[in-house]
This record gives C-alpha cells, structure tokens and sequence, in this order.
C-alpha cells in the first residue's frame, strides 16, 4: 500500500509540475552588422554572423533548445541553420532575416524572435576588352580593300553579358595624302554604334610617312553602367622593316588573344558550376 501510494505521489508531482507554466525565456536575435560587399561572379559571397544572439543573456548557439533560421529572398545558404552561414548575394539591397527560435524542453512551447541585417552588393569595376584583328597587318600597300575581322573577348566580374559598340574607326592619315594614290573611301562598311566586328580598310599609305595606323575603338559597357575602352590597331607598314617588326607584334596579340579567350571560357564554365549548384541548393 505504501508502494501504491508513493508511486501515485510521484505521477501527481509530474502531472502538477508539467501544469505549472515554464518560466519565459529572454530571446534577443541579432543578426550583424549591415554588409556592403563588391560584386563578384555574378554577386557576392559573405558569411553572416548571429553569435551576438541570446537566450536569458547566454550564447543561443551553445542552448540545444535554440535553433537559428536565415532567409533572403535570391539567397542561397551553405547552411541556413547554422549561426554563421555562408551565402551568395545579387547585386543590389538584399534584407536577410534572422528567427531565432526557443523550444522549452517541457512543454514544447515555441518562442520565436526575429532580427534583420542589409546586404548590399555593388558594381562599381567596368569590363575589360580584349580585341585582336584579323588581318592586323595588310601588305602590300597596293590600294586594295581588305576585310578585316575582329574577335573581341569581354569579361566583367557580374554581367556575364556586356553590351559592345564601335565606338570609332580612324586613320593617323587622310584618305587622299601625298604619295599614296589618288583613293577615298579608305574606311568602308564600318557601321559605329552597333557591334560591327567586321569592316573594308584600305591597304595605302604615304610615301614620306612612317606609316599608317588604322584604331578600331570598342566600348564595353556591364548593367551598373560601368565602361571602358579596347582599341585595335590594323597596321599599313611603310616598308619590308617596318612589316618584320608588326608581324611580330601581330603574333603576340594573337596569343594574348588566345590566352583571353580560354580564361573568358574558363570563367563562364566556372559561374553555370555555381549556377547549377544554387539553384540544386535552392531546391
């Protein structure tokens, strides 16, 4: 009877301490300081901190009962639950929430606060250009028209797609100079404001010259209006000497060229990687 009796007792202490109301917990969240971030890749990468939060003045990243949760809209999180996730930023303001949430071991009761933390990724580095003519070099000076066609390789560390324009195409000497024949029209078919890679350059220049030097001026411009400038240079030497020296260069442009490419290509392989992994994050 005793035994009965104590068994009861402690099934009444249970039952009277499970209704007694747990004590409430002082949540605080902080989410960090405000993030202002240089784009890169199409965005920003940064670690956000939420180790200043708390639960009754204490650490809640070291209380088993609280748990962390990030949200931010275009956000993808290494880990969202983690009080110092890594995540991947668009350009432009993102708020980025912080719950922090307190489950009573006792009753199960939830308790949730929030705090909030501004992200800002700018724009402010301009693409580079790279262009390379083909031909580079046109010879003889027989006042010939030649086409020449340039390959351009724009990079910009966000746009993945820079808007190109000929922006001029210019000659160091008039048309119709002293001892280079009597032709106009040296430039043709060059149509300026549009991305015209392909162009009519004459093969002429003066005789008392050191010789002429067509610039082909491309502007490259990303989507925070950033720009600047690539110029190419197509070369009518004056003699044999002249021509010797301008293959020479034309040989190293066209690697440099190459070289650009393959890392233009190398970059672009590495941002549908990331792509293709935040979007299989987000889902």
């Amino acid at each position: 009877m005793r035994k009965m009796t104590r068994r009861i007792a402690t099934a009444l202490g249970a039952a009277l301490l499970a209704a007694v109301p747990a004590a409430a917990q002082v949540l605080v969240a902080d989410a960090g300081e405000d993030l202002l971030l240089e784009c890169a890749a199409e965005g920003a990468s940064a670690t956000l901190d939420g180790t200043l939060s708390t639960v009754d003045g204490l650490p809640a990243q070291t209380d088993p009962n609280a748990a962390f949760l990030w949200e931010g809209v275009g956000v993808v999180f290494d880990d969202p639950a983690s009080p110092t996730p890594t995540g991947t930023f668009p350009v432009g303001l993102t708020t980025v929430t912080l719950t922090l949430v307190y489950t009573e071991p006792v009753s199960l009761a939830e308790t949730a606060v929030t705090d909030t933390v501004d992200v800002s990724v700018g724009d402010n580095t301009p693409p580079t250009v790279e262009a390379v003519a083909d031909p580079s070099i046109l010879w003889p000076p027989n006042h010939k028209l030649h086409q020449v066609d340039v390959t351009l390789v724009v990079t910009d560390a966000c746009d993945p797609e820079p808007t190109v324009v000929l922006t001029s195409l210019t000659s160091n000497e008039p048309d119709d100079g002293e001892g280079d024949g009597n032709t106009v029209g040296d430039i043709q078919e060059a149509e300026i404001g549009t991305d015209d890679r392909s162009f009519l350059l004459r093969a002429e220049r003066m005789g008392g010259g050191s010789g002429r030097i067509y610039a082909a001026t491309y502007g490259a411009a990303d989507l925070s209006g950033n720009s600047t400038d690539g110029v190419v240079q197509i070369l009518v030497p004056h003699d044999q000497g002249d021509r010797a020296a301008a293959k020479a260069a034309e040989r190293a442009a066209q690697k440099m060229a190459k070289a650009a490419e393959k890392a233009a290509a190398k970059a672009a392989k590495q941002a549908a990687k990331a792509a293709k992994k935040a979007a299989k994050q987000g889902n």
